[in-house]
């Protein structure tokens, strides 16, 4: 990677991997990454999610969390992009068995060619 990426970055694609299962979830956050993730722990303390109800079975301390890619601050319809592209390459989507969450769907906002190439 060509940044210096902390939990402090934002505007991140970032992948939680379950230690015990294998699944994961690609995701994205414009906040730094810790406050995000404290949101997902609040998820697994809640189970109000797919990904937070997921963790409470396998354990909080099983899940790992990681940046994988980054956009520059302000280029919001950039992030929902890489999330895609992310998605797509680690091949997270539901139907695959990988992610913990439902796929975003945001293709309205996306131009025909990049639908096209993330097959939505």
């Amino acid at each position: 990677m060509r940044h210096h990426l902390t939990c402090k970055s934002r505007y991140t694609v970032y992948l939680i991997s379950c230690k015990n299962c294998s699944k994961q979830y690609t995701g994205f956050t414009r906040d730094p990454l810790h406050v995000r993730h404290g949101g997902h722990r609040q998820e697994i303390r809640q189970q109000y999610t797919e990904l937070g109800c997921h963790f409470a079975r396998c354990g909080e301390e099983n899940l790992s969390i990681q940046i994988i890619d980054c956009v520059k601050e302000g280029q919001d319809d950039a992030l929902l992009y890489m999330e895609g592209i992310w998605q797509n390459r680690l091949a997270t989507f539901e139907q695959n068995g990988g992610n913990i969450k439902r796929i975003k769907l945001f293709s309205r906002r996306l131009p025909e060619f990049i639908k096209r190439a993330l097959g939505i």
